[in-house]
């Protein structure tokens, strides 16, 4: 009987412990995730980095839905010679009329009066590899047998 309990007691140890384990390895999973779904955010700071030249000028700034959803705030607003719009329904075609020197959108396709500078990836999804060289790639990225993928989600377009 009480080799019994002695069994048992060992046994919820090591499932409380196995709990705990995945529990963790999920949050960490969870986290690195989280951390690549801000492409609005990545963007705004590359727009910064890329127009650094251009701070004391006055530019106008359009910032379409996802961009605006996904990471633009406030406080990413470095040159105060900038103007920054959020304002919705502009029809693409809109945009060189309005003023707007650049534009960050979702749409990868190429605006009238306005030349691509920079895609932006964001988290697609996560994969379990399936081969050995798979599981040493993400063992080696991320120290967790999961890939994650990204794709391109938003773009920075300058006027021409």
């Amino acid at each position: 009987m009480f080799k019994l309990k002695g069994h048992l007691k060992v046994i919820a140890s090591l499932f409380s412990l196995a709990v705990i384990t995945l529990s963790f390895i999920h949050l960490y999973i969870a986290t690195v995730a989280s951390s690549m779904n801000y492409p609005g955010g990545y963007a705004f700071k590359d727009l910064h980095k890329g127009g650094i030249n251009e701070q004391g000028k006055n530019i106008a700034v359009h910032i379409g839905n996802l961009a605006a959803i996904s990471g633009v705030t406030r406080f990413g607003e470095e040159y105060e010679n900038w103007t920054y719009s959020k304002e919705e329904n502009i029809d693409a075609s809109q945009l060189r009329e309005l003023g707007f020197d650049y534009v960050l959108s979702e749409s990868n396709q190429a605006l009238r009066g306005y030349k691509l500078l920079k895609q932006i990836h964001g988290f697609d999804h996560i994969e379990i590899p399936r081969d050995l060289q798979g599981i040493k790639e993400a063992l080696l990225a991320r120290g967790v047998p999961v890939l994650f993928r990204t794709s391109p989600q938003l773009y920075i377009h300058k006027l021409k």
